[in-house]
């Protein structure tokens, strides 16, 4: 079947700039990008005011399926990530049992083909069960096309990293580092400093990040590798990567939408749902984030969409999960923050093309011959209302919060996903096979 989406406005590639084209889509591929309304197709979408960018590539995410399902699945969190636009997403090894062997990702990979409404890329742990002492099978792993790798919440520790670093290096595949020195997180809930106190809990030492990442470089000066370092959110840690990238140091990061857009002092407002690890700080490391994001310093932006259990939040403070769910505020949350420094492509490059290439997955551009993974937003407000977001859990830290631009449509491998409950007030069916198929 073709499908042809017309008078909108088109980001092919981020950073570069959007095009008035028609999008012709056959079966799941991008087949072309025409002049306006030159192409003819079995059903064709009027989109007047729609803009379509690329699906979003979210590299660092938990689906909680298998073993904790009653907090998100991977059908419901997969819905989840498409009504926020993600098209790829990778999903953590935090399961139970951990995704650690062969046989387990792929009984994993099952599920997934059963189950996910999206594209779900799994990432092996880099140790066994996660234990920071022996390192998986990443030889084997990789020659069944696994190529992420990372013990996600426990950093790898330095003297197995080196190892790592070059049996996935010599494997072409990458490691995820959560970059912390344990002993000074400990069973610290909140930064340590002015809302610890308040709370009268435990504190996480502000520098414990910056010193995982300074000890995770020097192992990197000393044996190259693919090293990644994920939710980046102290101004320390931006200096440490920044020199290191100066030096000619191959190494990345990201940083979170809500370490882009929010202080401890939301803990006043959200609560435990504010709290995550690495923790929220104040707003100089909060701005710091934000230049690096514009600089190129910090290289993309992900989610860690990290759903808990309601009765989980309402626990004490001292004693509830860390993590908070964030695929259907990224883009949003991105915007809002950063459209101020930054054009809109730009900003669209960093939850799309700069991920994608990073590393090396065939997501985040709609050219001719790519997947026809695509998002269809608009220019309109909303607020979040966590009851009204989808997935299985509600701890979101940005509650009440106003963004910019509406997802309406999502689509993977040219297939809709996603609808907006309003979206046939944005467009307008047409076609000869528009009576035969149930496209809206």
């Amino acid at each position: 079947m073709r499908l042809v989406i017309k008078d909108c406005l088109v980001f092919p590639s981020p950073p570069q700039p959007g095009v008035k084209n028609d999008v012709v889509v056959d079966n799941d591929i991008i087949s072309s990008l025409q002049q306006p309304n030159t192409a003819g197709g079995d059903v064709i979408f009027s989109i007047p005011d729609g803009i379509i960018i690329p699906g979003l590539v979210d590299i660092h995410s938990h689906l909680r399926e298998p073993g904790h399902e009653y907090k998100e699945d991977i059908r419901t969190g997969t819905l989840a990530a498409v009504s926020g636009g993600i098209t790829t997403i990778a999903a953590m090894p935090n399961t139970v049992p951990v995704m650690d062997c062969l046989e387990r990702i792929n009984q994993y990979k099952k599920i997934i083909s059963e189950k996910a409404v999206c594209r779900v890329i799994p990432v092996s742990a880099m140790t066994e069960g996660q234990q920071g002492k022996k390192l998986v099978d990443v030889e084997d792993l990789v020659e069944n096309r696994i190529f992420l790798f990372s013990d996600d919440g426990f950093p790898i520790p330095p003297n197995i990293l080196g190892e790592a670093l070059k049996r996935t290096f010599a494997a072409d595949a990458y490691i995820i580092q959560h970059p912390e020195n344990p002993e000074k997180v400990g069973q610290g809930v909140v930064l340590q400093g002015k809302w610890s106190e308040y709370f009268k809990i435990k504190g996480i030492d502000p520098d414990s990040e910056a010193e995982g990442i300074e000890q995770d470089l020097t192992v990197l000066k000393k044996q190259p590798g693919n090293l990644h370092f994920t939710h980046v959110s102290s101004a320390k840690s931006v200096k440490l990567i920044s020199d290191a990238k100066n030096e000619g140091i191959m190494v990345s990061a990201d940083a979170t939408p809500h370490h882009l857009a929010l202080t401890a002092d939301r803990l006043k407002l959200a609560g435990s749902n504010a709290v995550m690890n690495p923790p929220l700080r104040g707003e100089q490391d909060r701005e710091s984030i934000e230049r690096a994001l514009k600089e190129g310093v910090v290289d993309f932006i992900t989610s860690d969409h990290a759903p808990h259990h309601d009765q989980e939040k309402r626990r004490e403070l001292a004693n509830v999960p860390k993590g908070v769910i964030g695929f259907q505020t990224m883009l949003g949350v991105s915007l809002k923050i950063l459209q101020k420094h930054m054009g809109f492509s730009q900003i669209i490059s960093l939850l799309t093309t700069k991920p994608a290439d990073r590393f090396r997955l065939d997501a985040g551009r709609l050219i001719p011959g790519s997947k026809a993974d695509f998002a269809v937003i608009v220019e309109q407000n909303w607020k979040v209302t966590s009851s009204r977001l989808s997935g299985k859990s509600r701890n979101t830290p940005f509650e009440g919060m106003e963004l910019p631009y509406k997802i309406i449509l999502t689509a993977v491998g040219g297939k809709v996903v996603y609808k907006s409950e309003d979206v046939e007030q944005y467009i307008k069916c047409s076609g000869k096979s528009i009576k035969k198929k149930n496209v809206l």
